[in-house]
């Protein structure tokens, strides 16, 4: 299995995280004020609120592209499926 640090998205996100690292969470809800619904999710009684990280909506499919890269879908699939 290839080491996931060497991957082109891993890549592409530690760069995006560094240009994260420069913004001010005030500035970002000023940019949109939406912020909190954009990135919470009410699941029962629990909030998942990510909206007080240092995210954007970029970083957000980046996740994703890295997730899918990984094939996260399959081994969910196999972890439910008891496969070992």
């Amino acid at each position: 299995m290839q080491d996931r640090t060497s991957l082109p998205s891993w890549k592409k996100l530690e760069n995006h995280a560094l240009d994260m690292k420069s913004q001010h969470m005030s500035e970002l809800f000023k940019q949109n004020p939406k912020r909190f619904e954009q990135f919470s999710i009410q699941l029962a009684p629990f909030l998942l609120d990510y909206s007080k990280n240092l995210i954007s909506a970029s970083t957000m499919d980046m996740l994703f592209n890295l997730a899918k890269e990984c094939d996260v879908e399959a081994w969910r699939e196999k972890m439910f499926s008891g496969e070992r």
